[in-house]
């Protein structure tokens, strides 16, 4: 037995482009998933929903997005874009609020297997660094580069994707400073639920974590 199912419509299905999708005017499925077609065609990757950050994942490089040019105009021009949707005006919007509230805050990145939480992750973190420059720049840079170290470690490639975490982290990036300007003096980060069977098991066509695979190329060096 078949069911259909009917959506109603505006004249704009289909042409309609919104930063937030709760500014739809029908908000149902093929609605939602339109806007989000229309958008990525446009390497336009994020879209709010509410106070929730929507990314796609291209799985391709987009110039200007990322660039420290782009850090630098969020953090020149953050009461003009700290809405915007992106991942920078997210981390802004966190550091903001931990600026003038005195409170830790607190960033959930979740997804399927593919949809660049490893990546997201670290471009948070890059922003935050940048918001909270230490006066010590080697804090900066051991806290951006412990993720090659976990990833080699804890990343395995997989039928889905060829850099995916095997585990959980919870990242706490430790501010200080004075009440207008919190610096990064440190990070704490603690892994679980790593998937330990890999080592001796893995699916035809995943590999084993990175780890074993960069020891044997450096042995033949």
């Amino acid at each position: 037995m078949f069911r259909k199912l009917w959506y109603p419509v505006s004249r704009a299905f289909g042409k309609e482009d919104v930063d937030d999708l709760t500014s739809l005017k029908h908000l149902h499925e093929p609605a939602l998933l339109q806007v989000l077609q229309n958008r990525f065609n446009r390497d336009q990757l994020y879209t709010m929903c509410g106070p929730i950050l929507l990314a796609v994942n291209p799985f391709k490089g987009i110039q200007g997005l990322y660039e420290k040019t782009v850090v630098d105009r969020f953090l020149l021009d953050s009461e003009n874009l700290i809405h915007t949707p992106h991942v920078f005006s997210t981390a802004l919007r966190a550091y903001k609020s931990s600026v003038r509230q005195g409170v830790s805050q607190s960033i959930l990145i979740s997804g399927e297997s593919g949809a660049g939480k490893t990546e997201t992750t670290k471009l948070v973190m890059q922003f935050l660094s940048a918001c909270g420059r230490a006066s010590k720049s080697d804090i900066n840079r051991q806290v951006l580069e412990s993720n090659p170290l976990l990833e080699a470690f804890g990343n395995a490639c997989t039928l889905r994707n060829d850099n995916s975490s095997r585990f959980g982290k919870f990242i706490q990036l430790q501010f200080d400073g004075e009440k207008d300007h919190l610096r990064l003096k440190g990070a704490r980060i603690e892994t679980y639920l790593l998937e330990k069977i890999r080592v001796t098991n893995q699916i035809q066509g995943e590999r084993n974590f990175h780890i074993f695979y960069q020891i044997c190329a450096a042995a033949a060096v």
